[in-house]
């Protein structure tokens, strides 16, 4: 299912830029090449997100559109972080981030930050990562009430968990959760009350990873994600079969997300 909606993302991502470059709008057809770089990310083709980047920062900076250059070259940073050039991925975010910088685009900056510390933890480069998530935290202080911002703090959480600072990962995690609930976005709710598991699960504390897989099950047929809704709820259960008898309980049925 997610394989076929990535091959349609692309397919229309790819439509929309050959129409725009017919009529020649040469702004959104930067837009196109972006969108498509991150869905063919998506779709696991990352040779090919590279190029679209690529294209797209090239327009952009052709256009002098320095926002939609910044965004490029993040994109671009990570797909070379998926081809492995690590290298040049960080080069890209650092673009990315003094150009957000110099906009006084302080959550954007932070993204960069945080895709740049997730390169360095794939590079086992942790003291330059802690050093790049450190700068992201500082950013995103003063943001936690704005439901847009969720998905930064979704993705610090991530870089945290990988860097196995589990309790600062679960703190963010729960910023990301509040913000995605104000917002009434039950997909990405979700997404990171999964990822919200899967930290509790690293800690050894299978109670709460079974009690927060069965919420991330319940948001997910809210959202009508049924296939992830599976998943998570077998996730849950297998967490909940691996408990000694004295450890077995009931998922909160007071959890504030809407399952």
């Amino acid at each position: 299912m997610a394989a076929r909606r990535h091959g349609e993302a692309v397919d229309a991502f790819t439509r929309a830029r050959e129409l725009f470059q017919g009529i020649g709008d040469r702004w959104g057809e930067a837009m196109a090449w972006y969108n498509l770089g991150h869905t063919l990310r998506e779709a696991g083709e990352p040779l090919r997100a590279v190029d679209a980047h690529a294209r797209a920062g090239g327009l952009f900076r052709e256009l002098g559109d320095r926002e939609g250059e910044a965004m490029a070259w993040n994109g671009l940073g990570l797909a070379l972080g998926d081809v492995g050039e690590t290298e040049q991925a960080i080069d890209a975010h650092a673009r990315a981030r003094d150009l957000f910088h110099e906009l006084g685009d302080r959550v954007s900056e932070a993204s960069a930050w945080i895709d740049r510390g997730s390169v360095l933890v794939r590079a086992e480069r942790r003291s330059e990562a802690a050093g790049a998530i450190r700068q992201a935290q500082e950013l995103l202080r003063g943001t936690a009430d704005r439901a847009g911002d969720a998905t930064k703090w979704h993705g610090l959480a991530v870089v945290l968990r990988d860097m196995a600072r589990t309790e600062d990962a679960i703190e963010a995690f729960g910023t990301a959760l509040e913000l995605h609930r104000r917002g009434d976005d039950w997909y990405e709710t979700g997404r990171t009350l999964n990822h919200l598991a899967r930290a509790h699960h690293d800690t050894g504390n299978l109670a709460a990873a079974g009690q927060t897989y069965a919420r991330a099950a319940g948001v997910y047929g809210r959202a009508g994600a049924l296939t992830e809704a599976a998943e998570a709820r077998a996730l849950g259960e297998r967490c909940r079969s691996h408990r000694g008898p004295a450890d077995r309980g009931e998922p909160d049925s007071q959890a504030p997300y809407g399952e």
